[in-house]
């Protein structure tokens, strides 16, 4: 047992230096690049790039949008600016709090020296809030903007006031009525906003109509508008990128899991059919949802613990279906490759036909923990996750002294043989910490109760030789 303690304090202490290491080189290079740029272009280069870095406790990865903080930030870079100094912003985000969008755009319409905001990938919602405060608009060719439409919640404002046109009055219940007005308010805020910025660059009645095209529920919005469709739209923009902005994208990555499990050496005595099938199947119906459109499958086959419990039998169908669905390709490959590294020993002890059932039991329980921790929310989960989280508690009882070849990083890239037990035990501590911090994005509750699910349950499914 003294060795599982040593290699436990090991890994937390990593664990906790390890992104503080990382964040520090990356800062060094980060502001390398950036001195590079304004002696080039004699200008303050600013930035407000989103990406996912584990920089918090125990490196949890946090995606970040636009809030209050990064408006504070932007806008006390911008008032330190002398104003004979053009200013140069890049931008890369999904966006975020239109308050904080808003205030950094009007600060950069009231700086008198030339405004650049550099879009190299992409600047959406309140990124393209910003962006239309430039001067000039610098967009990578393939990079998009997106419509700055305001959402209450999960749902668009424009959908919500439709609900007035398309229902009686007596048939509306006051909770979507009161959402209605917050709707209709919010919609007249964004496109007043966006009209005074767009006189900046065309006549009052031409963004008039741009203001609404880009404000009022035109199209969805994670609509992609590429830079043929912005300058048909009389927006400002060049495909002049600088090659220090692609350079300084490079110490910006995307988060990264701090222990990657390769492969485990506990060969199975039986080809994982099963695991197999639900690898293709999950895969076909990625596919499928790209090609019905992610937005519309999730929000009808998605599973919302709010939903569900204002009508537990017309909405339980979505705790089956949001199971197959995943919110991206990493998403997906993550989830398919925990089940891949784990699940052909489980299936090999259990048999196809249980573990099926498990697998499926399992994405149950996982679903209800979540809406139990979260009954109010009305983001709709989707994921293999939790059914996966069972594998992994089924995997932790029964083979706790299987070793797994893990690929771990600190500073630099290296791989150990970890046993199972320890491995699977401190990702279910990571669950249970990441779900009391309350990190945004991702279900912890429902990774550590299709976990839990799994631990308890797996006995239940093994075949009557292999129980104890």
């Amino acid at each position: 047992m003294d060795i599982f303690f040593q290699l436990f304090w090991l890994f937390f202490i990593l664990s906790v230096l390890s992104p503080y290491f990382q964040q520090q080189w990356l800062l060094g290079a980060r502001t390398r690049k950036i001195a590079e740029l304004e002696r080039r272009r004699k200008s303050r280069v600013i930035t407000l790039i989103h990406r996912q870095e584990a920089v918090s406790f125990l490196g949890i990865p946090i995606s970040r949008y636009i809030n209050i903080d990064d408006s504070e930030q932007v806008l006390r870079a911008i008032r330190l600016t002398d104003k004979n100094v053009p200013i140069d912003l890049i931008l890369h985000t999904p966006g975020g709090l239109v308050l904080a969008a808003e205030q950094i755009a009007e600060a950069l319409l009231r700086h008198p020296a030339k405004v650049t905001v550099f879009v190299p990938h992409y600047a959406m919602s309140g990124g393209t809030l910003i962006a239309l405060a430039a001067d000039e608009i610098v967009m990578d060719e393939n990079a998009v903007l997106g419509p700055v439409d305001p959402q209450l919640g999960q749902y668009p404002a424009a959908s919500i006031v439709k609900v007035l046109e398309k229902k009686p009055l007596s048939e509306i219940d006051d909770q979507t009525l009161i959402l209605a007005d917050v709707a209709e308010k919010a919609l007249r805020q964004v496109k007043t906003t966006v009209k005074n910025l767009l006189k900046k660059h065309m006549p009052e009645e031409k963004a008039e109509e741009v203001a609404t095209l880009l404000s009022q529920g035109t199209w969805t919005h994670d609509y992609p508008i590429d830079v043929e469709q912005a300058r048909s739209l009389g927006l400002p923009v060049s495909t002049e990128m600088p090659i220090e902005v692609y350079e300084l994208m490079a110490p910006y990555p995307p988060g990264s899991a701090a222990m990657i499990p390769l492969h485990d050496i506990n060969p199975a005595r039986r080809p994982a059919l099963v695991v197999r099938s639900l690898v293709v199947l999950n895969v076909a119906a990625f596919l499928l949802e790209l090609l019905l459109g992610p937005t519309q499958v999730v929000a009808k086959m998605g599973f919302v613990p709010a939903l569900f419990f204002q009508d537990p039998l017309g909405e339980g169908y979505r705790i089956l279906t949001s199971m197959f669905l995943h919110g991206g390709l990493f998403h997906l490959l993550s989830n398919m490759w925990f089940l891949w590294v784990f699940g052909d020993n489980v299936e090999d002890r259990m048999g196809g036909e249980r573990f099926l059932l498990f697998y499926l039991l399992g994405g149950v329980a996982a679903a209800l923990a979540q809406a139990l921790f979260m009954p109010a929310s009305t983001v709709p989960m989707i994921g293999a996750s939790g059914a996966v989280s069972a594998v992994l508690g089924a995997y932790y009882v029964l083979f706790p002294r299987a070793y797994v070849i893990t690929l771990v990083w600190f500073v630099l890239p290296f791989t150990l043989a970890l046993p199972a037990g320890f491995y699977l035990g401190y990702w279910a501590f990571l669950q249970l910490v990441q779900g009391l911090l309350g990190v945004p994005g991702i279900a912890f509750w429902a990774h550590l109760g299709g976990f839990v699910f799994g631990v308890a349950a797996v006995r239940a499914f093994l075949p009557r030789r292999w129980r104890w």
